[in-house]
């Protein structure tokens, strides 16, 4: 589970018990943290579109909202990879089940 969905469903379980605003104010710490991670690496955010997103034929897209992970020596870029139904085992596609 990704940090951005942890607090999300803490902020729910939170409002459930009745002790909501502490679980917003840290999901709004990490939305200002994602925010800033954004505004710092917008070149970095560009340079992965030009260079794998823009010559991939749309197999691969960079949004402008990508989440950002920095490293030692740069910073990883999320970015979404088009996998077509027939590069699947099974290309009928799996049955999701939302709770």
């Amino acid at each position: 589970m990704s940090e951005i969905e942890r607090l999300a469903v803490q902020v729910v379980d939170s409002w459930e018990r009745g002790d909501l605003a502490a679980a917003v104010r840290e999901l709004a710490c990490h939305l200002d943290m994602l925010r800033d991670d954004r505004l710092r690496y917008k070149s970095q955010i560009e340079a992965a579109r030009s260079t794998y997103a823009i010559p991939s034929d749309n197999d691969i897209e960079v949004d402008e909202d990508a989440i950002v992970a920095a490293t030692d020596d740069g910073c990883w870029v999320s970015a979404w990879v088009m996998v077509r139904e027939d590069d699947t085992e099974d290309s009928q596609g799996a049955e999701v089940q939302h709770v």
